[in-house]
């Protein structure tokens, strides 16, 4: 994350507080021996608000704070909600340090991080976003901590320790020198860790080891026998990380007999990546991305069976309507874009099956109630193991070119009106210049007025820092294609992904003073019949409708370029029946109609309005 401070407060500054509970009332503390006034506090629970918390008045839900409120800090202990919450609320994020703690002057501090009283952070450590280094803590010199880590109340880190985003170090806990531990990983109460911990596992003991049967009751139980552990373990340890086992099974996730969720650092993501062929939609990084856009949690699951491989990217949120029920319930689903299952052996419906009823299995003793994903029109599975396991939907076709045409076949399929529009703007002086980065800033603004001109879904709007963030994930395989006009402005502008044989036409817009002209339809055909033409690539997909419809304008727009089609779905899983009818019940009660839901999956996730 290490986003810049975009405030530098002043003592006697006015902050806010986000979240109401214990760890809250530690923020409050040390931001008042800081010399700050705390004037207000926000949390989304209505029976908070109106009450105090150490005389600060609970004002409202979080959704009521806008970019100019006044700056904030935090005040959830648990990691995963301190990342939804940052990555949903663009404020002014503080960095606190009690005045009691010690931190050298070359520590590198992340925006929103909180350093409480007794706590040394020694030279050259580099600490990331919203971290919490609890009373006490120590981390040593040259000490790396991902964004949302929290390292508990005396535990201890030695020199060069890394640790990855969203871990989370128990009360007392120790780890020696070198050593790295994976993001999202927990590491129980007064455990000491003298081996690397991978992503995403529970660990305990001394030394500690990976819980191979990972009871929530049992390993907290184990690290502190009188029940007392701060309540982001105790989430932790519920959480879908933790596969629910009867005493007398061998947990699927710890045993790998069928499959398992991976964390987008595992070597095996990027293995199958190396076999098989796929999309960027695919690429851990972009995974990443999305879920941090969307305030959800990057994961795989990851299956082998002989020889063959299984991927599904995923993105992990918790459901509407399933706060008060659990908090280890989730929904899956699919990165924005095509990011469908990958199986090394290519349209096996043999092992397609395998793997679907593993990732049902798994998915299930995860606590993990639907899975969403939209199926690649480039990529078919077979569809009878898909209709045995969920529900396959058809939503019209997706367009691209065959860039193995010849250029004057390509040129013979655009349709005569966009192919005079083409003509048109080449004879005006309108040229397509690709990969000059000085332009893509005037192309972000270009993007987001072109999406508030047409009204867009909430979904195109991309959030903070997103595009910096896109190119920074996406690296040289992202190319940016300029439109300008005989004047030398802006005209239109788009992104064109290169992975492998496909090449996706991403994002695009158009400047309101040329819409007229269409200028976007010179940068596409210049982008198949010229640029996209280099040898290896086999397709310009340049995608479908809005929500996949070949009924809307756009996919009319689209389908004048190429002739040829693709059939594109969406896959639907309802996992755990049981869980999927209790929320759908909370949402009729709530008001939702199912008369009014149509296909919106899952149910209970359609807005009432």
């Amino acid at each position: 994350m290490n986003q810049k401070p975009n405030f530098i407060p002043t003592r006697d500054s006015e902050v806010i507080v986000l979240g109401i509970g214990g760890h809250a009332k530690v923020v409050i503390s040390t931001l008042r021996a800081m010399g700050y006034h705390v004037v207000e506090a926000y949390d989304d629970d209505a029976s908070l608000w109106g009450t105090n918390l150490l005389g600060v008045p609970v004002v409202g839900p979080l959704e009521t704070l806008v970019p100019a409120h006044r700056p904030a800090v935090i005040g959830f202990g648990d990691n995963h909600v301190r990342q939804r919450v940052a990555s949903e609320l663009p404020l002014k994020w503080l960095t606190a340090v009690h005045p009691s703690a010690t931190v050298h002057p070359s520590v590198r501090l992340g925006v929103g991080t909180v350093v409480f009283a007794g706590a040394v952070v020694q030279p050259d450590v580099k600490l990331g976003d919203h971290i919490i280094i609890n009373t006490g803590a120590t981390v040593d010199h040259d000490c790396e901590l991902g964004d949302f880590v929290h390292i508990s109340p005396g535990a201890n880190l030695a020199g060069s320790v890394r640790v990855g985003e969203g871990a989370f170090l128990g009360i007392g806990s120790a780890v020696i020198p070198h050593i790295h531990i994976g993001a999202w990983t927990t590491v129980g109460a007064g455990s000491v860790v003298v081996r690397d911990l991978a992503a995403g596992v529970i660990a305990k003991g001394a030394p500690a080891h990976h819980d191979t049967r990972p009871n929530p009751e049992a390993f907290v139980a184990s690290v502190a026998p009188q029940g007392v552990l701060p309540v982001a373990v105790l989430e932790a340890v519920h959480s879908d990380l933790s596969p629910a086992v009867s005493p007398d099974e061998t947990p699927i996730a710890a045993s790998g007999q069928m499959g398992e969720f991976i964390m987008p650092d595992d070597a095996r993501w990027a293995e199958i990546l190396a076999q098989v062929p796929h999309d960027f939609y695919h690429l851990p990084a972009y995974v990443q991305l999305e879920a941090r856009q969307s305030g959800g949690e990057a994961m795989a699951f990851y299956a082998r069976r002989g020889n063959a491989q299984f991927l599904i990217p995923l993105i992990l949120k918790r459901p509407p309507f399933s706060r008060d029920i659990s908090p280890a319930w989730k929904d899956a689903t699919s990165p924005y874009g095509y990011a469908h299952p990958l199986m090394s052996v290519e349209n096996d419906e043999e092992d397609l099956d395998f793997f679907l009823n593993a990732f049902r299995e798994v998915a299930t003793g995860h606590n993990i109630v639907t899975a969403f994903l939209r199926l690649h029109p480039l990529m078919p599975l077979p569809r009878e193991p898909l209709e045995k396991y969920g529900q396959l939907l058809q939503h019209g076709q997706t367009v691209y070119f065959d860039l193995t045409e010849s250029d004057e076949e390509i040129s013979q399929a655009i349709c005569r009106n966009h192919r005079r529009d083409v003509e048109k703007l080449g004879k005006a002086g309108f040229q397509v210049v690709f990969n000059q980065w000085e332009y893509y800033q005037d192309f972000v603004n270009l993007y987001r007025s072109t999406m508030e001109r047409l009204n867009a879904d909430d979904m195109y709007f991309f959030r903070g820092d997103y595009f910096k963030r896109l190119r920074r994930a996406l690296d040289s395989s992202m190319n940016l294609a300029i439109v300008l006009s005989p004047q030398g402005k802006v005209a239109a502008g788009g992104l064109f992904i290169q992975t492998g044989e496909i090449v996706q036409y991403h994002l695009s817009g158009a400047a309101e003073g040329f819409t007229r002209q269409s200028p976007t339809k010179i940068m596409v055909d210049w982008a198949a019949r010229h640029w996209a033409k280099e040898p290896g690539q086999k397709y310009l997909h340049v995608g479908g409708g809005v929500g996949g419809s070949a009924e809307d304008s756009l996919f009319a727009f689209k389908a004048g370029f190429a002739r040829h089609r693709a059939d594109f779905f969406t896959y639907r899983m309802v996992l755990d029946p049981p869980k999927y009818q209790q929320l759908t019940a909370r949402w009729r009660e709530a008001g939702g109609q199912v008369e009014d839901a149509g296909t919106f999956f899952p149910l209970y996730g359609r807005p009432i309005n």
